[in-house]
C-alpha cells in the first residue's frame, strides 16, 4: 500500500499486517516509526494521509497514526 502525506505529498509503501487501529480512534492506519519518519510525520503524531492498494488501485482517505514501540520493563 502507497500511504501519501497530504500536509506534504511524501509518499512511502508498507506492507498491511494486522488489521489497523480500533474505528472509534478516528484512524485509518498506524504506520511503523520507519514509515512515519519516510512521510515526516513522527513530530505531528496523526496526519490526513491517502492509501492507495498497489495491487488492486484501491483509493481511500484518513488519518494515520505512528504506532509507539512498546517498551521492555
Amino acid at each position: 500500500m502507497r500511504v501519501t502525506n497530504l500536509r506534504n505529498n511524501r509518499q512511502t509503501v508498507v506492507r498491511i499486517n494486522d488489521y489497523g487501529p480500533a474505528s472509534w480512534t478516528g484512524r485509518a492506519i498506524d504506520l511503523s516509526l520507519g514509515a512515519a519518519k519516510e512521510i515526516d510525520m513522527v513530530s505531528a503524531g496523526v496526519v490526513p494521509v491517502k492509501m492507495e492498494l498497489l495491487s488492486g488501485g484501491y483509493m481511500t482517505h484518513g488519518k494515520a497514526k505512528r504506532k509507539r514501540s512498546r517498551r521492555k520493563a
